[in-house]
């Protein structure tokens, strides 16, 4: 068992080695469940790194991205979806950022408070609806 605060870095460290890496061998090398666990790591660490390649190249789709990745076919759809979300997400971070510095302020002396907007949240696994 590792930290969960320690997942995403450590599977980002197993696909820099493997970007093909089956999630067998990714549950038995950490020590970890392999569903939900190490599946929904997995899919958000790849869905990431889609996404920071289809932010570079914007005429690549994220399937296409998956695919230059080297990724397992099985895993593209997966994948691409959290890429997806996670681009749509970074477009409207910025305007986020604004509203949530305009709406915080010190309860005790009516300043600003400059905020982060989800730094807490940064590396956390998705949240299944």
């Amino acid at each position: 068992m590792i930290p969960r605060d320690e997942i995403l870095p450590r599977l980002a460290e197993l696909l820099d080695d493997n970007p093909a890496i089956a999630l067998a061998d990714v549950a038995d090398i950490l020590g970890m469940a392999r569903f939900p666990t190490a599946q929904a790591g997995l899919a958000q660490v790849r869905g990431r790194r889609i996404a920071d390649l289809v932010e570079g190249e914007p005429e690549l789709t994220p399937l296409e991205a998956a695919e230059r990745l080297g990724y397992p076919t099985v895993t593209h759809r997966g994948a691409a979806t959290i890429a997806e979300a996670e681009l749509r997400a970074r477009r409207v971070r910025p305007y986020l950022q604004q509203v949530a510095d305009a709406y915080c302020t010190d309860a005790t002396t009516g300043e600003p408070v400059p905020s982060e907007l989800g730094a807490e949240y940064a590396d956390a696994p998705p949240v299944e609806a």
